[in-house]
C-alpha cells in the first residue's frame, strides 16, 4: 500500500552487501542490520519503533514530576465532524484548537509543561476521527483543592470548544472530553496505562489487537487495520476502493506533520529524579561487526549472515520477521520438539549456503 520508493523498500531493501541478524545466546533478543528502513509516519513498523523510544522518554519525565510533588493530568480532546470531513482539515483544526488551549494555560498557570499526541480511527459511517491525547504537569499549589481541578477542566474545554466553533467545526461535546489526575499513590500503573494509550496505534500494529466490531467496519479501525483490510479486500471490489481511499487520505494528511509535541521543559523534568537503582537498562544488541571482532561478545551473541538472493526470496514470501524470530528462539534454546530444532538447524545451514553463493 506504500506509494513511495522508500516505503516499498522498508524492511526489504539492503543498505550493505548482506543483511545480518545478531541473536543472544541466553534470551530471546535480536537485531537486524544491513536492511533499509523508511522512517515514515505512515509505516506501521517504523512508527512502532519510534513510538517505543518515545514512551521510554515520557515515563522518566512523568515519574520525576510526581516525585517532585507536581500534578500530572491526562486528557483527551476531539472535534465534531462528518464522513465528508477531510483528515487534513481535522489535523489543522486540532493544531489550531490546541494552540488556543496552550495560550490560555500560559496566561493562567506559571511553569506548566505539556506533551500531546494524536491518534486516528476510521469507520465507514463517520469517516476519519482524530483524538488529541495530552499530558499536563502543573505545580502542586495549583491543584490542591477540588474547585481548582474543576476550574482547570472548564478552562481547557472552553478554550478548545470556542476555537473549534470559530474554525467551523461546530459545538464540541463535553461528553467526549475528559481530564483526570494521575493518582500519586499509583503513579507507575497510571503512567503505563496512559503512555500505552498515547501510542495505541503502534502497539496494535505489532500485536494485531483488533477492535471488536461488526464486519461492516462501523466500530472503528486504526490506520494499520484500514491498510491491512484494504490489502486483503478483493481486487476491483467496492470495499477495496473505499478502504484504499480512506488509507491514502490519512497517509497524505499526516505526511510531513508532527504526530506529537512537547513544551521545552517537559523532557527536562526527568532531571528532577535519579533513576531507581533497581531499574535495569534495556540490553543493547551489539553490531554484527563488533561481535565478530570480539571473543567475549561471541560467547554471548551469534551472528547470522544471509545472502542477498535468499533475503529477497524471504521478503517476497513475507517471511523476514518469522525467520528472525525463529533464529532468535533457536539461538537461546527456546525451541521445543525435535521438528522445530531440526528446522532451526536447516535454516542456519541455508543461511550459510546463501552467503557462499555470493
Amino acid at each position: 500500500m506504500g506509494t513511495t520508493k522508500s516505503e516499498h523498500l522498508c524492511g526489504v531493501g539492503l543498505t550493505e552487501g548482506c543483511p545480518s541478524i545478531v541473536c543472544s545466546r541466553s534470551e530471546p533478543l535480536s537485531s537486524r542490520s544491513g536492511v533499509y528502513f523508511c522512517k515514515s509516519r505512515a509505516c506501521p513498523g517504523c512508527v512502532h519503533y519510534e513510538n517505543s523510544k518515545l514512551v521510554n522518554r515520557i515515563v522518566p519525565a512523568l515519574k520525576a514530576a510526581l516525585v517532585d510533588g507536581r500534578w500530572v493530568l491526562f486528557g483527551t480532546l476531539t472535534l465534531r465532524h462528518n464522513r465528508n470531513t477531510e483528515p487534513e482539515e481535522l489535523l489543522k483544526g486540532l493544531t489550531k484548537c490546541w494552540n488556543a488551549v496552550n495560550l490560555k494555560l500560559r496566561k493562567s498557570y506559571t511553569g506548566f509543561e505539556y506533551f500531546w499526541s494524536r491518534d486516528m480511527t476510521w469507520m465507514e459511517r463517520n469517516g476519519h476521527h482524530f483524538h488529541l491525547h495530552f499530558l499536563l504537569v502543573l505545580d502542586g499549589k495549583d491543584l490542591g483543592e477540588e474547585h481548582q481541578l474543576e476550574r482547570l477542566q472548564d478552562l481547557v474545554f472552553s478554550s478548545w470548544a470556542k476555537r473549534a466553533a470559530s474554525a467551523g467545526f461546530g459545538k464540541c461535546s463535553r461528553d467526549a472530553f475528559f481530564l483526570e489526575v494521575c493518582q500519586q499513590d499509583l503513579p507507575e500503573e497510571q503512567i503505563a496505562r496512559y503512555t500505552a494509550k498515547l501510542t495505541k496505534a503502534a502497539f496494535e500494529a505489532v500485536s494485531h489487537e483488533y477492535k471488536s466490531g461488526d464486519p461492516d467496519r462501523n466500530k472503528g479501525l486504526t490506520p494499520w487495520q484500514v491498510m491491512e483490510q484494504a490489502w486483503e479486500a478483493p481486487e476491483g471490489s467496492k470495499e477495496k476502493k473505499v478502504l484504499q481511499r480512506a488509507w491514502f487520505a490519512f497517509k497524505n494528511a499526516v505526511a510531513g506533520r508532527r504526530s506529537y509535541g512537547a513544551s521545552r521543559g517537559f523532557w527536562k523534568l526527568a532531571e528532577l529524579r535519579n533513576p531507581d537503582p533497581v531499574e535495569v537498562p534495556e540490553p543493547l544488541v551489539p553490531d554484527a561487526v563488533e561481535v565478530m571482532a570480539s571473543c567475549e561478545l561471541e560467547k554471548k551473541w551469534e551472528v547470522y549472515m544471509i545472502g542477498r538472493r535468499f533475503w529477497k526470496a524471504l521478503a517476497q514470501l513475507d517471511l523476514t520477521e518469522e525467520v528472525q524470530d525463529f533464529l532468535e528462539l533457536g539461538t537461546c534454546g527456546q525451541l521445543h520438539g525435535a521438528k522445530q530444532k531440526q528446522g532451526f538447524q536447516e535454516l542456519v545451514h541455508a543461511c550459510r549456503l546463501s552467503v557462499r553463493e555470493l
